[in-house]
């Protein structure tokens, strides 16, 4: 049995658009931190920085910017901000 199956960790990626600290995201902030990081790989996709993606950092998630992420659907917009994320999931 392939025994480096048994150890990967499993990755967890939240995506955020803005990185505000209201009831979303202290709830997103506490399932994270509660996140045994040596058996999940915790990830957060953001907008921006913020006050979230700080409070992120503190506790060990790993943060990436995504600028062209928005809430506005367009074709060019939906697959620019698909792409990047997809490419961290594959990682």
């Amino acid at each position: 049995m392939n025994t480096s199956l048994m150890t990967a960790r499993k990755k967890i990626v939240h995506l955020q658009l803005l990185p505000l600290m209201s009831g979303v995201q202290k709830v997103s902030l506490d399932e994270l931190a509660q996140l045994d990081p040596t058996r999940y790989d915790r990830v957060a996709v953001c907008k921006c920085e913020g006050e979230f993606t700080e409070r992120l950092r503190k506790i060990g998630v790993r943060v990436h910017l995504i600028p062209e992420l928005e809430r506005a659907i367009s074709p060019q917009a939906r697959r620019a901000s698909l792409r990047r994320p997809a490419r961290l999931l594959s990682r």
